[in-house]
This record gives C-alpha cells, sequence and structure tokens, in this order.
C-alpha cells in the first residue's frame, strides 16, 4: 500500500528550479522509501504507508454494525501511535516498532512484505509533515526553501493525496486540496459554514454498505490485501 500524488496531466513545465535538489533531499534525508517520476505525462509521488505515515494506529476488527459508523480522530485529539484490542497482538506479533523507529523499520522491503491489510480491521494513518507550509505556499527542507505560490495556475492548484494499492490500482481514499481564489472561495466558506452546522459521523458507506474510508485516514478494508513487495505506478483517474 502506497500513499502520495498523482496528476492526470503534465507539470513538467510548472516544476520550480531545483526541484530534482530538493527530491533529493527528501529521498535522503526526510524519506529513503519516496519514489516519483515528476517529468511523466501523468506524474506521480508515492512512498509505501507504512513508512511515510508519521503516525500509525492499528486497531480491532469491527463488525457490520460497528462499521456503520467508523470511529474517526477529532481534531482536538490528534492521533497517536499504538494499537487497541487485538491491534495489540498484531504490533506485538510483527515487532512494529513506535513512532518514527517504525518508519524506518519498514524501509525494508522484506518487511513491508510481511504485513497484511486485513479485512475489516480499523487502521489509522496521519500523513502530516513538517516541511509544507500551506499557510505561506512554501516547502522547507533542510537547507533548502522554495515559495511555490508563483508556480500554481489553473492546472496545478490542486494536490491530490492518494492511498492505493498501485499494483491493482485500487484506491482507498483520496484527499484532494484546492486553491480556491474570488468568488470560488467565497462559495466554499459558505457551504463549509453550512457543513458545520450538520452533524457528521466522519465516514462515508457504499451502496454495498461496506466502508471504505472517512473523512479523516481512518479505513476499514473490504479486502484482505497484502502490501506489496515491489514499486508500481498505473495511472488512475479520479
Amino acid at each position: 500500500m502506497d500513499i502520495g500524488n498523482d496528476f492526470d496531466h503534465p507539470v513538467r513545465d510548472r516544476l520550480p528550479p531545483g526541484f530534482k535538489y530538493a527530491f533529493g533531499i527528501v529521498k535522503q534525508f526526510i524519506d529513503p522509501g519516496i519514489e516519483a517520476d515528476a517529468y511523466a505525462d501523468e506524474p506521480w509521488l508515492f512512498a509505501p504507508a507504512l513508512d511515510c505515515w508519521f503516525t500509525f494506529r492499528i486497531g480491532d476488527k469491527l463488525t457490520p454494525e460497528q462499521q456503520r459508523d467508523i470511529p474517526h480522530v477529532q481534531e482536538q485529539q490528534p492521533l497517536e501511535e499504538g494499537a487497541d484490542g487485538t491491534g495489540i497482538e498484531v504490533r506485538q506479533k510483527l515487532g512494529i516498532p513506535d513512532g518514527s523507529k517504525r518508519r524506518k523499520f519498514y524501509l525494508s522491503q522484506e518487511r513491508r512484505s510481511e504485513f497484511v491489510f486485513e479485512k475489516d480491521r480499523l487502521y489509522q494513518g496521519d500523513f502530516f509533515n513538517p516541511y509544507l507550509d500551506f499557510n505561506k505556499f512554501a516547502l522547507r527542507l533542510p537547507g533548502f526553501k522554495l515559495h511555490v505560490i508563483k508556480y500554481l495556475n489553473n492546472k496545478t492548484h490542486n494536490l491530490r493525496y492518494v492511498f492505493k494499492n498501485r499494483r491493482t490500482g485500487d484506491a482507498y481514499f483520496v484527499v484532494n486540496i484546492a486553491l480556491l481564489f474570488g468568488e470560488d472561495m467565497q462559495q466554499a466558506l459558505r457551504d463549509e459554514e453550512k457543513r458545520s452546522e450538520q452533524p457528521s459521523t466522519g465516514s462515508f458507506i457504499t451502496p454495498n454498505e461496506k466502508p471504505i474510508a472517512t473523512t479523516g485516514e481512518s479505513i476499514a478494508l473490504p479486502d484482505e490485501v497484502p502490501s506489496p513487495t515491489q514499486q508500481f505506478h498505473e495511472a488512475k483517474q479520479f
């Protein structure tokens, strides 16, 4: 399972100077497991979720009734590394360490191949990082800083995060971050105000009543899928 960004159109003409240098910093000092082809017709940047998520929690298997309202993390309760219920046994059996040690642990392709995302089990992951400053539209890396606002246009003002099995192309959730301008921004603010007045369960259900994702990063997978043992990319439209 991988998490990252992909696009359905080229962005090579909008990549800022120093992109290759910045990517080298990321791969050497931040996440050695990350791979990318930013110059392709359908560019992508992905890393194995097990070493990319800054926080990862394994929960219990959920009954069909529990799956109708998947637990989700409130903003005032940050997700913590660890496990719940039978998830504790899973972490112990696989010898999964906590935090940054877990990320280094799963840089190993062999160890990732031993991890199985089980059907109906709750997994929670947080893919925040301290290097993207959305308030100032800046990339801040060790020894490198880049303001990206001048490189944005109507093709590049969307950033899409995808959690997927790149071997099969199956996507489990998509988070799209869009920079809005003018009336589009005002309408979005009005819509957000309306939504804030409505109760939220934090999940959505597919027509066959199988939950596949929440409004956060908690998921109950519909099928048992082994973590990929090789790096693949299959372009997928969303």
